[in-house]
């Protein structure tokens, strides 16, 4: 079966921070189902990275792996902190947990981006803290140091994500001042070609020409979403509802307002 491109460390970080942001929000978390949860989770993982082709498949299989392996790493976290060793550091508790978790399921842990954003949260504190003998400080697990091969990679994404989001933001309105600029002109040329004066061999060809455009563009869109859905692995088609977050900026407003015109001048027009 055919796989889609490989998780970055940035991605990773980037849909856990979307997971945790959104499935406890009391708002957007609480009472609602899991189809629109990831909806929203998807939402925000675009915003965090702008231009991605993830698909919510792609990021909800994702997120199994991620959350199956966070899981038995905080579990052997908490064999490690049940034993108690008198002397021991946070950081050398965490290694023997990397070590333990090596030696069960016979590879390294590869989420340490993923695990650097999720190891506070209190889905994976509490069964840590459940295993911490008497007296213990719960602090001391959520205050441990971040696993030694992300480092990097967790840095570069909190010293990069606002800057992110607000690029992110700014680009969203750049399109939307580009779309309308461009439906602006578009319909400028349609009122010149509509004008009772205008030469009926020039507008003919005019709206052929328009046309041929929209049905170019139309199809081109056709072939980015094909594309996008053969880098997922899954073999099952997704609604369109799941897969896309419809855009209803005020260059779309702008563009359905004038579409009722922009039929009756094509229809106006033989070709």
């Amino acid at each position: 079966m055919p796989r889609g491109k490989a998780w970055s460390d940035k991605e990773d970080a980037a849909l856990c921070t979307a997971w945790c942001a959104t499935s406890q929000n009391p708002i957007a978390g609480a009472d609602q189902k899991a189809d629109n949860l990831w909806t929203q989770i998807l939402q925000s993982y675009r915003t965090i990275v702008p231009g991605s082709k993830r698909s919510l498949i792609a990021l909800k299989n994702r997120w199994s792996d991620i959350n199956r392996e966070v899981n038995r790493l905080v579990g052997c976290l908490a064999v490690v902190v049940g034993q108690n060793e008198s002397g021991k550091a946070e950081e050398d508790r965490f290694e023997d947990a990397l070590k333990l978790y090596e030696a069960r399921q016979g590879e390294e842990f590869s989420f340490a981006a993923a695990y650097e954003v999720l190891k506070s949260q209190p889905k994976w504190t509490a069964s840590v803290n459940k295993k911490r003998p008497a007296g213990g400080n719960a602090a001391e697990t959520r205050d441990a140091k971040r696993p030694r091969g992300a480092k990097a990679a967790i840095q570069s994404l909190k010293e990069g994500k606002l800057l992110e989001m607000q690029y992110a933001v700014s680009r969203s309105l750049e399109r939307s001042m580009e779309r309308k600029n461009d439906i602006l002109s578009e319909w400028a040329s349609i009122e010149v070609f509509n004008m009772p004066d205008a030469d009926p061999d020039q507008r003919a060809q005019f709206f052929k020409i328009l046309r041929q455009k929209k049905l170019s563009e139309m199809m081109k869109k056709i072939a980015e979403s094909k594309q996008s859905d053969d880098e997922t692995s899954e073999t099952y088609q997704v609604s369109a509802a799941e897969t896309e977050i419809p855009e209803f900026d005020e260059a779309s407003v702008f563009f359905y307002n004038a579409l009722p015109l922009f039929s009756q001048a094509c229809s106006t027009n033989s070709f």
